[in-house]
């Protein structure tokens, strides 16, 4: 792995499986520490390396275990909600 900082938010996002928000979440949290691009015509924009890609995906695998371990139902609600909409 590299210490570049390569992917997006989004970018990351899309690799793993998750929402933007989700990676927002690890980033706000301090479970991921990736670069602040302040450069970035909008103001600014987080960028992620491979260890920190490598790790967002680490947590929501094992938060994605922890669910279905543990919180079955909520699994169930969830799946109920997104079919009927």
């Amino acid at each position: 792995m590299t210490d570049e900082y390569i992917y997006t938010v989004k970018q990351a996002a899309g690799m793993i499986g998750v929402s933007p928000r989700t990676i927002r979440h690890y980033i706000t949290t301090e479970q991921i520490t990736p670069l602040l691009d302040k450069n970035w015509h909008s103001g600014k924009r987080w960028m992620l390396s491979e260890a920190d890609v490598e790790r967002a995906r680490e947590i929501a695998d094992y938060n994605s275990a922890y669910m279905q371990r543990n919180r079955p139902d909520l699994i169930e609600a969830r799946r109920s909600a997104s079919s009927r909409g």
